[in-house]
């Protein structure tokens, strides 16, 4: 089993957590971000950028911590890019839907053969990266409830 990084804090990605209640269902949809590092902040603040209405659970690199930030914070959806190098994304995707959430996958793999086998091994749906941010929000809107 791959041995995972420390996960960087919100603070040293310079994001404030945001708890505040959110507009629709009386609070603010959680979201967990897994991604590579260098791709994080800047789904960090696109999340932040959504307050009221999303906060950030938590982001993480690793499939392993995820579970753990998932258990412990319970988030309404899981973003994440399960497809990359060196990784079996299926195997991580199937431990990110071990948490009981609808997990969002985000990916450059945006081709037909990929998003089918991603939707038939129980992601919610899949989001390229090269797609306008609206339709990122969009997939965790229908995945939130």
């Amino acid at each position: 089993m791959r041995r995972c990084r420390p996960a960087p804090t919100l603070a040293a990605m310079k994001i404030r957590p945001f708890h505040a209640p959110g507009i629709e269902h009386g609070r603010a949809r959680s979201v967990l971000l897994v991604d590579n590092a260098s791709v994080l902040p800047g789904l960090s603040r696109l999340i932040a950028g959504e307050a009221p209405r999303l906060r950030l659970a938590g982001a993480t690199e690793c499939a392993v911590q995820a579970l753990g930030i998932a258990a412990a914070e319970r988030p309404d959806v899981i973003v994440a890019d399960v497809f990359r190098p060196g990784r079996d994304g299926y195997a991580a995707l199937a431990q990110l839907l071990l948490a009981g959430r609808p997990v969002v996958v985000l990916t450059c793999s945006d081709d037909e053969e990929t998003r089918a086998l991603a939707l038939g091994a129980g992601a919610f749906s899949l989001v390229s990266k090269l797609a306008p941010a609206g339709e990122l929000l969009a997939a965790i809107d229908a995945a939130g409830f």
